[in-house]
């Protein structure tokens, strides 16, 4: 079976029992933690289930830590459904797609914005207020700090960039002189 079919299908049947419980809010920030976990420590996770003696009690183990602490009883069932029907090398995809599948549903869509330094709260607090109406959709503003800005920012949003940063507007003059 193609892995995307998997991955969907095993998502959407997990965000359709966390909508009937009403706790798909709270699904989505696990899944969120979980993807992010997985991600940052992919070396480390390869390592482990690459492991001959690793048991599936073991796997369920590592996913849950992955989580952190406060794992809800769904999230913590759902996973050990994933891993008892052999999917765990599906379970970054699969918490990606639910994740996507939320945000498809509640219209919200991911922005990242690039400074040259960290932005305070009304800062972003107006940027993703832009975003939010220029899109009509609710926006999760993802921030990231890069110095060779000097300064101003960088809006990506829905395969568009905005750039209203110093380096960028510099990088616009040399077009035009040179």
């Amino acid at each position: 079976m193609n892995e995307g079919k998997i991955s969907v299908r095993y998502a959407r049947a997990i965000l359709n029992l966390a909508k009937n419980k009403g706790i798909e809010d709270a699904v989505y920030k696990e899944m969120f933690v979980l993807s992010d976990n997985l991600t940052h420590y992919a070396k480390d996770f390869k390592t482990a289930f690459a492991h001959p003696d690793i048991t599936e009690e073991n796997k369920k183990k590592l996913f849950k830590l992955a989580v952190g602490n406060t794992i809800s009883s769904f999230t913590s069932q759902s996973i050990d459904f994933i891993v008892e029907k052999k999917r765990s090398s599906f379970m970054l995809r699969i918490a990606l797609m639910y994740q996507t599948l939320y945000q498809i549903e509640h219209n919200i869509i991911i922005s990242n914005v690039i400074s040259a330094k960290e932005l305070d709260k009304k800062t972003l607090d107006k940027i993703k207020a832009f975003a939010s109406k220029t899109f009509d959709a609710s926006v999760e503003l993802v921030s990231t700090i890069d110095p060779d800005l000097i300064g101003g920012f960088i809006l990506d949003i829905a395969n568009q960039r905005l750039d209203a940063s110093i380096k960028g507007k510099l990088n616009n003059i040399r077009k035009i002189v040179y």
